[in-house]
């Protein structure tokens, strides 16, 4: 079991609209609960008693003339060999069509019997029965039964469309399961969302989304009278708009097996793959879930975020509109020390705020071009938010640009806190590249972080020959030494420095 947690960032205040939206559901559910008694007796027409009955006589009439040699027949034989029983009773329902029990059985599981019946190969053969014709009176009785039923609480139905049930749709649950499902998606993604948008549209999008998704496919359903209710529509529309302006992020997911366990997966794979594609799937299923509504509803929520991403654009990484007037604070102090706090801060409410860490770390930088202990004084921030950065640089800018900036990276920086985001592959492309270059010293200290990461790999000796071969042009300084030392966390990696060491003194 997968169980979405969100990218758990600081917020800088209470979402009040995702809230507020919570409240009306779990109000409507607990206080107005109604509109449920009516709903559950409209989806159990199809299951009463004395309309499958009507089902039954005119499908026996219909299979012993034919000799059980179509697709009805033959799955009424195989029903009526196995045996069901079943359970219905509804008031107010016309019982003068009742008949043999098990016949009523096998007409209970037969799939896709409206279908069935509306084929045409099928009709002309129906239409002979006298069967057939009770069976379409005490439908059209069920129909009428069923707009009453649908109108008196304004459930949202094929025969009772319009804006005040699609509206009340939004609010309304079939259960206790069916509400706590829908809120908690709604707070896992539309906190983010509310923080990303104005509130004007993040209302918007909740209620185009629902409107458009229940709308939508109440009336391409036109044979699906079962009464539509939930927020899944609207909720869809807001996981649309999450894809859309937080692909680039990485977000929690707690994974239940024999153990549990929270990991971070990227939203532009794992969300597609996990909601978008699954639900398009299930979109050709057939159960009681309108998965049409969602999918109608997450494209909305798509649309609606494109558009505001193009109107109104803000860089990937940038969470919160505040962040935009704190960053210009951040530009205008002088102190970097001033600096560093606010961008700290800030930090705390959104780590992947490339942007704001690449500035600073630019500020950082060019002040070490004059007064490189300005590295030692920053070596707890640096330490903190190197990791993240130097990820992205790798990424964006290649191994160059990052070997410039590990060249300047003073001993008391461990490399093993700074690269613990790179895997073994990158880790190598940057030593043969400082190898390359003659950058010695970044080489070995990277070498640290293999033998640190990748204790049993079978490659180490291979480094071990490397840094003989790189002893013999280079020996490391007493003050360089210590801070290998000091950081490393192999045994293996010590004793080769510190027999070179030894040799060099």
């Amino acid at each position: 079991m997968l169980l979405p947690l969100g990218l758990l960032l600081k917020f800088p205040r209470l979402p009040i609209i995702t809230i507020i939206l919570v409240v009306l559901n779990i109000y409507t559910y607990i206080f107005h609960a109604n509109y449920r008694n009516d709903g559950l007796i409209i989806q159990s027409f199809q299951e009463n008693d004395a309309y499958l009955n009507t089902r039954a006589r005119f499908y026996t009439e219909y299979c012993y003339s034919q000799n059980y040699g179509t697709n009805i027949c033959e799955n009424v034989k195989l029903i009526l060999s196995v045996g069901h029983k079943k359970n219905s009773n509804l008031e107010n329902i016309n019982t003068k069509y009742l008949m043999d029990p098990s016949l009523l059985d096998a007409v209970a599981l037969i799939d896709d019997t409206r279908d069935e019946i509306n084929k045409d190969i099928y009709q002309d053969d129906f239409k002979v029965l006298d069967s057939y014709t009770d069976f379409l009176v005490f439908y059209e009785e069920l129909q009428d039964l069923s707009a009453t039923r649908a109108a008196r609480y304004d459930l949202l139905t094929d025969k009772n469309i319009n804006l005040k049930s699609i509206f009340l749709a939004m609010f309304r649950h079939a259960n206790l399961a069916h509400i706590l499902g829908n809120m908690f998606m709604l707070i896992v993604f539309g906190i983010y969302v509310e923080f990303r948008m104005k509130a004007v549209h993040y209302i918007g999008l909740y209620l185009l989304s629902g409107f458009v998704g229940l709308g939508l496919y109440t009336l391409i359903n036109i044979e699906a009278n079962i009464p539509l209710m939930g927020a899944s529509a609207n909720v869809f529309g807001i996981m649309g708009a999450f894809y859309i302006f937080f692909i680039r992020f990485k977000f929690k997911v707690l994974v239940f097996y024999l153990v549990s366990k929270t990991i971070s997966v990227p939203v532009k794979y794992w969300f597609f793959i996990f909601f978008f594609l699954l639900e398009f799937i299930n979109m050709f299923s057939k159960t009681n879930v309108a998965h049409g509504a969602h999918i109608y509803g997450l494209i909305i929520g798509v649309l609606i975020a494109l558009y505001l991403k193009r109107t109104a654009p803000l860089a990937e990484n940038l969470l919160y509109p505040l962040e935009l007037d704190k960053i210009k604070e951040i530009k205008n102090c002088e102190s970097l020390n001033i600096k560093l706090i606010r961008t700290r801060n800030l930090l705390e409410i959104n780590p992947y705020n490339e942007n704001l860490r690449n500035y600073i770390f630019n500020e950082i930088f060019e002040e070490a071009t004059h007064d490189k202990s300005i590295l030692l004084e920053k070596s707890d921030f640096l330490e903190s938010q190197l990791p993240l950065h130097l990820k992205n640089i790798y990424q964006r800018d290649g191994v160059s640009k990052l070997a410039q900036i590990l060249n300047n990276m003073p001993d008391i920086i461990s490399f093993q806190a700074i690269l613990d985001e790179f895997r073994y592959k990158d880790l190598v492309n940057i030593i043969d590249h400082t190898i390359h270059q003659k950058d010695f010293k970044t080489s070995v200290r990277t070498i640290g972080v293999i033998f640190t990461n990748y204790k049993n790999h079978r490659q180490l000796p291979n480094f071990e020959r490397t840094l003989d071969s790189i002893f013999e042009h280079f020996s490391l300084s007493l003050d360089a030494s210590i801070y290998v030392l000091k950081y490393s966390k192999n045994k293996r990696f010590d004793q080769i420095i510190k027999d070179h060491v030894d040799a060099g003194v």
